[in-house]
């Protein structure tokens, strides 16, 4: 009876690890292998967010097929380390949002609010996607750090596409001291935005020149013009910015000292 007992305990254990091999052989190959080469493969034909949305799909197939074969090897014992597992899991996770940002994840993949290489706003973050799979949506910032927002929350959350319309506003505010006349002040900064390369073309995209106020001893002018992709604005700033201040200065016109707030380096249209 004893040894009946010893053995069946010692085969429970045994088949117990082996599933728990056989889950882990199971993840090898889908994490290293097969998922880069379906990734690899797709990428030929399709653009990266339904690359990121098929590989998710593939890799959620691979771990259901990897339970089926655990339990058909190992029976009980395997049975009883997948439902451990995923019932660990699941608490781990949060099976209801888990199951709430893969339907989320399913509703951007058809409704496409955004992909892969676009630039867009998921509530407070701003940033580049980079990747969009089963469960969240990643960005890269302007400060290199990568954001992983939950797709529940990109889609219920404030979402705006800064890449879906052309345009990118520059504004830039400029401080001119003492007496000056501000018609010909207007006037300069005007043809001078006007003639910047960086900007778009088109009545749509003409350049805004606003007086913008009086300080002590410093009127303010606010100006206005258009780029096309975000991550040149920063550097269209200062480009533009420098040719402002040379045009005022060449008209013998003295530039004030800029408030801290002066630099915007890019907003969407």
């Amino acid at each position: 009876m004893e040894t009946t007992l010893s053995s069946t305990v010692f085969e429970f254990f045994r088949m117990a690890g082996l599933a728990v091999v056989i889950a882990a052989a199971g993840y090898v190959i889908s994490e290293l292998a097969l998922i880069r080469v379906v990734r690899n493969l797709l990428a030929r034909f399709m653009n990266g967010t339904w690359v990121d949305f098929i590989s998710g799909l593939v890799r959620l197939s691979l771990f259901l097929l990897t339970g089926k074969i655990i339990i058909e090897l190992t029976g009980t014992a395997g049975a009883l380390v997948v439902i451990v597992t995923a019932v660990t899991g699941a608490f781990a996770i949060g099976s209801e949002r888990l199951a709430s940002d893969i339907v989320s994840g399913v509703k951007l993949m058809f409704l496409r609010y955004y992909d892969v290489d676009e630039y867009v706003t998921l509530g407070n973050y701003f940033g580049k996607v980079i990747e969009i799979n089963m469960s969240a949506t990643s960005l890269l910032t302007i400060d290199k750090d990568k954001i992983i927002i939950p797709n529940s929350e990109a889609v219920n959350g404030t979402l705006i596409n800064h890449s879906r319309v052309s345009g990118y506003r520059i504004k830039i505010r400029i401080p001119v001291r003492g007496e000056h006349d501000r018609v010909v002040v207007l006037r300069v900064l005007e043809e001078t935005a006007s003639q910047f390369e960086g900007r778009l073309d088109g009545d749509a995209y003409r350049p805004v020149v606003i007086f913008d106020g009086i300080g002590a001893d410093t009127n303010f002018y606010e100006v206005w013009t258009y780029v096309a992709k975000w991550p040149d604005t920063v550097y269209k700033a200062s480009d533009l910015r420098l040719k402002l201040v040379q045009a005022l200065e060449a008209k013998g016109i003295t530039v004030g000292l800029a408030p801290v707030y002066a630099l915007n380096p890019g907003t969407k249209v």
